[in-house]
């Protein structure tokens, strides 16, 4: 009987769960693979004043997740800008090279995650997130995904 409701229960989650669709997101200079339930709801351009666009921010509907992938005209160590802009961060992860900055920790006195990540070439390329603490499980694999994925666009990027 146990294993009669396991077995049950095992092909309900599985009938029921749906695999993540993905797409490639062309924007702020850079290319990463992102799902695709984050471009089809609120999305806003990162602006500065009346300049162009140089990012994008990706906050869907229904999600506790916000997405930014976007450059600066920084040429500094990219550690030093992805640290700098987070300010108060528990790290618990860090990459500190000359041309790749990578930190992720937690932010918010332990509310929220932080993962951030910025390749000097030109200029910086960056893609940060933000979600809650309690989204961890949920969010790591798509956040590992998207960190892999990560390259500075060759042409057509927004």
């Amino acid at each position: 009987m146990r294993i009669a409701l396991f077995i049950a229960v095992l092909i309900t989650t599985s009938a029921t769960a749906e695999p993540i669709q993905w797409t490639t997101s062309a924007r702020g200079g850079s290319t990463i693979e992102i799902p695709e339930f984050m471009t089809e709801s609120a999305r806003g351009l990162i602006r500065s004043g009346e300049e162009e666009p140089y990012g994008t921010v990706y906050e869907p509907e229904g999600y506790l997740i916000t997405l930014r992938q976007y450059y600066m005209a920084s040429t500094g160590r990219p550690y030093r800008y992805i640290s700098k802009a987070v300010g108060d961060i528990k790290p618990t992860y860090k990459i500190d090279k000359p041309n790749l900055g990578v930190i992720s920790g937690q932010i918010f006195g332990g509310e929220e995650i932080f993962y951030g990540m910025c390749e000097k070439v030109d200029k910086l390329y960056c893609v940060d997130v933000f979600y809650p603490q309690k989204e961890q499980e949920k969010y790591r694999p798509i956040i590992e995904r998207i960190a892999k994925s990560f390259k500075k666009c060759s042409s057509g990027c927004l």
